[in-house]
């Protein structure tokens, strides 16, 4: 059974803004952005592992087709989204995430 995905308090505040940076381009760039961020989710649940250490236990997925990647942390009985990062960007704004 996958592990559930709790988010960090600021993580779906990202996503949105991300999601509306894409939407002010284009509508359809805006869907596409959510499909992987739902994929790399879905990547994510069905394995927890599977992707690299960044920092102490946090690991991070890329979202496909966009400079994003989503940071997570694999707890014993869920999945907790830290951050959602384009990943040019100073990675200390969400560094010290819990």
């Amino acid at each position: 059974m996958p592990l559930p995905l709790e988010f960090h308090a600021e993580a779906p505040g990202e996503l949105q803004a991300a999601y509306e940076r894409y939407d002010g381009l284009r509508s359809d760039l805006a869907n596409d952005f959510a499909s992987a961020i739902d994929r790399a989710f879905e990547a994510i649940t069905d394995n927890p592992l599977g992707y690299g250490v960044t920092q102490s236990d946090i690991r991070a997925a890329p979202v496909s087709g966009f400079p994003y990647a989503v940071y997570y942390r694999v707890l014993r009985n869920r999945i907790r989204i830290v951050a959602i990062h384009h990943t040019s960007r100073d990675p200390s704004a969400w560094q010290a995430r819990k």
